[in-house]
């Protein structure tokens, strides 16, 4: 491993008069990250398709288990993303993202064509490990790219797919309502093996490849622990969180990934170098980031609420807009999410990773209160989407170009991916534990809705979360 940097991290110091013309943006180069964006805007399209098309296939085959087309491949995604970083680092990025693209192409013409329920999430779980290419698209940019733009590259990488990933519904909403579902996935295998043609095409083989094996033992304990628990926060509300079903799969879970950690660290070529957690900052900067993550897939829930509850709800709330005018508000959100990996390299140009991180949490903060007192104003609402997408934004971007530039270069797929773990686990449980708690605090009187009350505490829950980031922050900065 590496030694941590004193400067800001992953950002060149090299000055304009030091750069060569060989050094900036040529047009491959522009190609590269465009396809690797597409690569996971079509890893977005797949995890939005899920609860899209959900209704129609669970009425197609008839079944009381559609909640496994959304949840199969997010299952996948947990196991998958630490195995397939790491053979990335033995045997090539390159390669594997386009293993990782073809078992997308796969799996969309399987649930295009799948005769019965089995086969259909037999293609959603090969559709889900499209979802690893988010560990291995920026890893490709930072050893791609020249120094001096690698840093706005997996900026541009980490969050880029964010605003074409917002106008997934404007395409396959009209595509299923008029050609029906499975139109739409015989679509996505086609820009899936186009997107795969143009990394084959643009993308160079790693030059940096680690040493050693690929540790399976420690690839089934971590993904079948991440899995476990990602299943027990799926089905707890309708299993029960008592259940014995469900408690059965958070303590194996946790078991199994307690077991991971111990295996790791006795591993002579473990899935994930756990040692990179000994640096203060690396270890608080992945937990903030975690923890932030999970708040961008809570305040779209609350907006959602929001936005699409009628006017004169006896809810005590809501701006009546109908789906159509609700995607626009969520592109707010979405830009802010792409302008985030600008801002992010900018200001670590200027400040430490600490600072910015410190920095992040407290406009999260700010915007979340904002967003309490705004829900009843349309405008200042939409402002607020910018502004915590934005966040959301900087969080993803610094994360990852800090990360790189702490582990050694053969590292810095599974360390991503350690990362992605983190994010993927918070974003579960702020999908869930928020609502449930609101529900119990704040009782609607119609089962299944939320209060006024209750959405100004899943924004506020937002606010206490980014305390408790600029809490693990300034611990970081005290450390130093």
């Amino acid at each position: 491993m590496s030694t941590l940097p004193n400067t800001p991290a992953s950002v060149s110091k090299s000055t304009p008069t030091a750069s060569s013309s060989d050094d900036g943006w040529n047009f491959r180069r522009i190609v590269i990250v465009c396809a690797l964006i597409g690569s996971l805007v079509g890893a977005i399209a797949t995890v939005m398709l899920g609860p899209q098309g959900l209704p129609f296939v669970a009425q197609e085959f008839n079944t009381d288990q559609g909640a496994w087309f959304v949840t199969i491949e997010l299952l996948a995604a947990a196991v998958l993303t630490p195995l397939v970083a790491r053979m990335a680092e033995l045997h090539g990025k390159r390669r594997m993202i386009l293993v990782l693209m073809v078992s997308g192409v796969i799996g969309s013409v399987l649930v295009a064509i799948a005769p019965v329920y089995s086969v259909m999430l037999l293609g959603r779980f090969l559709q889900g490990a499209t979802i690893a290419c988010t560990a291995l698209a920026p890893a490709i940019v930072r050893e791609t790219l020249p120094e001096r733009i690698a840093p706005l590259g997996v900026g541009l990488v980490a969050t880029g797919s964010g605003l074409p990933g917002a106008l997934i519904p404007f395409i396959t909403g009209p595509v299923i309502d008029n050609y029906g579902f499975r139109v739409v996935f015989w679509g996505m295998a086609a820009v899936t093996a186009v997107l795969a043609v143009i990394l084959m095409v643009t993308i160079p083989e790693s030059k940096i490849l680690d040493t050693g094996s690929v540790d399976f033992t420690g690839a089934v304990l971590l993904g079948g622990g991440v899995a476990a628990v990602l299943a027990g926060m799926s089905f707890g509300p309708s299993w029960g969180w008592t259940s014995l079903s469900t408690l059965a799969l958070f303590v194996f879970g946790v078991i199994a990934v307690l077991g991971w950690i111990r295996h790791s660290l006795r591993s002579q070529s473990p899935l994930i170098d756990l040692s990179i957690l000994r640096d203060r900052r690396m270890s608080t900067g992945m937990a903030a980031g975690g923890l932030v993550a999970g708040t961008g897939t809570l305040f779209l829930i609350a907006s959602s609420f929001v936005a699409q509850t009628p006017k004169d709800s006896p809810l005590g709330y809501g701006l009546g807009l109908d789906a159509s005018s609700y995607a626009y508000l969520q592109t707010f959100y979405f830009l802010g999410f792409l302008l985030g990996g600008i801002v992010a390299v900018q200001a670590l140009r200027r400040s430490s990773y600490v600072t910015v991180v410190l920095g992040g949490a407290a406009v999260l903060a700010v915007s979340a209160g904002a967003a309490a007192l705004t829900i009843h104003n349309v405008v200042a609402f939409g402002a607020v989407h910018l502004v915590i997408g934005l966040v959301i934004g900087v969080f993803f971007a610094v994360n990852f170009n800090f990360i790189f530039d702490a582990v050694a270069p053969t590292r810095r797929s599974s360390a991503s991916s350690l990362y992605l773990t983190g994010t993927t686990l918070s974003q579960s449980l702020y999908s869930i534990l928020p609502l449930s708690l609101a529900a119990v605090f704040f009782p609607a009187a119609v089962s299944g809705a939320f209060t006024e009350s209750s959405v100004r505490f899943m924004l506020f829950f937002i606010l206490g979360t980014a305390v408790v980031a600029g809490g693990l922050a300034l611990t970081a900065r005290k450390s130093r």
